[in-house]
């Protein structure tokens, strides 16, 4: 009777143990990264967007149809920052294993730029007319 007893306190303990480690395991989170198109009234995906885990140096990009796989490792949930050029930054906090959509919003567009300089007395004037037929371009 002790032994058997003894042997379900180990059995006991290797199974908790392997629970423990499981849940320890790095966890793949999925997702899709998207834009709404106001004019299509649908949403578009967003190819080459940055999605990185915060705190970590865990990051990947998401491919042609805005899709990303990323190992989360050790923790329960994840804060995933998304970000694209043109776009506003979303911090995500994930924290389930099934795939999730992240709707980025675009940033203020400029209507305009002004671009001021000032010349060097000593530096000759050179139009940009004088630049490109120093360099033509090649032909192939």
């Amino acid at each position: 009777m002790h032994t058997l007893k003894s042997f379900y306190k180990i059995l006991f303990s290797a199974v908790c143990l392997l629970l423990l480690h499981s849940s320890m395991q790095a966890q793949n989170i999925n997702g899709k990264v998207v834009e709404w198109d106001e004019s299509m009234k649908m949403e578009m995906p967003l190819p080459g967007a940055n999605v990185h885990i915060l705190g970590t140096d865990t990051a990947t990009f998401t491919d042609a149809n805005g899709k990303f796989s990323i190992a989360a490792s050790g923790s329960s949930h994840a804060r995933l920052v998304t970000s694209f050029v043109g776009y506003q930054n979303d911090t995500t906090t994930v924290t389930t294993s099934s795939a999730i959509k992240i709707i980025l919003q675009k940033s203020v567009q400029l209507k305009e730029i002004n671009v001021t300089g000032k010349q060097d007395a000593l530096a000759s004037p050179k139009s940009v007319r004088s630049i490109r037929r120093k360099y033509p371009k090649k032909k192939y």
